[in-house]
């Protein structure tokens, strides 16, 4: 019986590297504007890549508003006030920390989002009613807002359900 044998290669195929995996940011894609634009995709896109690049500053993608993190409560179980006092004071400290880098945060999400504007989406928010007050405040929650307002409403139909389908 004879045995198999391995076909011989002649050594002219090329090595094709596989694609080197796009990051959040780089993997949401430019909004376009018209009516057949790409605000569902854009939206979810961009808020993994906020997520991953801002935390929970993402949350105003998601929810329209800014994560505001919980007050802190003095722990019960610690029996000594002096350390309960300074757990406490620590658990403000931390708090303070995550509402500082969200307040700094801000305009890099506002420069993110606009980054990654079409020319023509860019165009139609420049004729924003608020646009020189979204723009001098660099606010990404409004400026999402602008956006959502521009990009959702391309359809005569007041039906919210029928304006996120077309959209």
């Amino acid at each position: 019986m004879p045995t198999p044998t391995k076909k011989a290669s002649n050594g002219n195929k090329r090595f094709t590297p596989k694609p080197k995996p796009l990051t959040p940011q780089e993997a949401v894609p430019t909004l376009i504007y018209g009516p057949s634009n790409n605000w569902i995709e854009f939206s979810k896109k961009m808020s993994l890549a906020a997520g991953d690049r801002f935390g929970r500053l993402s949350d105003i993608i998601d929810h329209g508003t800014y994560y505001v993190p919980p007050l802190p409560v003095p722990d019960i179980s610690i029996v000594d006030s002096a350390m309960r006092d300074k757990v406490l004071e620590a658990d403000y400290r931390e708090r303070s920390k995550v509402v500082m880098k969200q307040e700094t945060d801000k305009a890099m999400l506002y420069a993110f989002i606009v980054s990654k504007l079409s020319l023509e989406s860019e165009d139609e928010l420049k004729r924003h009613s608020n646009y020189s007050t979204l723009h001098a405040s660099k606010d990404p929650s409004d400026l999402w807002k602008a956006l959502q307002q521009l990009h959702l409403t391309n359809t005569i139909s007041k039906n919210a359900a029928f304006v996120l389908q077309q959209s």
